[in-house]
């Protein structure tokens, strides 16, 4: 199915509205923060190596929300036209996060017959939407780079060198 910019561009506050329990301003530092950690400082990675800015890692993130909405629904979705040289690269680092067919590691850990369903994608889905808004915000607020420019006062040039998937623990082998 073809995706115009209105799909494309409302996908995020879509998704928000099927999401229960959504991440609220201030919540970021309990439970949440090592999972929103690991996506922020890989979408730091993809500002310093491909110069992407606020509203191209808003749309990295849309095309993830799209690629998990068409794996829970069935339908293939085809958003080309919207799409930049980088985002599908990026967008396939994001989701080695959290979908088993992209990280055989992931795989392996996982628990014998789990569903990949809305349940299992739930924590990524509002880790996404919250950095979305969050993104979109500081985007406002400072320009193109604000976000970058916000977050990059916390994370500085450092990398993460252990992340953690964004799947909850109940999925995992004990």
């Amino acid at each position: 199915m073809k995706i115009n910019r209105y799909q494309f561009d409302s996908i995020a506050s879509k998704t928000k509205k099927t999401i229960k329990d959504p991440i609220q301003r201030g919540e970021e530092n309990g439970f949440y923060y090592e999972y929103l950690q690991t996506l922020e400082v890989e979408l730091y990675q993809f500002h310093v190596e491909y110069g992407i800015n606020g509203r191209q890692a808003m749309e990295i993130i849309q095309v993830v929300l799209l690629d998990i909405e068409s794996l829970l629904d069935g339908e293939e979705y085809d958003y080309s036209k919207w799409e930049e040289p980088c985002y599908r690269s990026c967008a396939d680092e994001i989701e080695m996060f959290f979908m088993p067919d992209k990280n055989v590691h992931l795989q392996k850990d996982l628990k014998k017959g789990v569903v990949l369903d809305n349940k299992f994608y739930e924590l990524a889905l509002k880790c996404l939407i919250r950095i979305h808004e969050s993104v979109e915000f500081w985007t406002r607020k400072g320009g193109d780079n604000g976000y970058f420019n916000f977050i990059g006062e916390y994370i500085g040039t450092e990398i993460l060198n252990e992340r953690i998937p964004l799947v909850e623990n109940e999925y995992f082998r004990d």
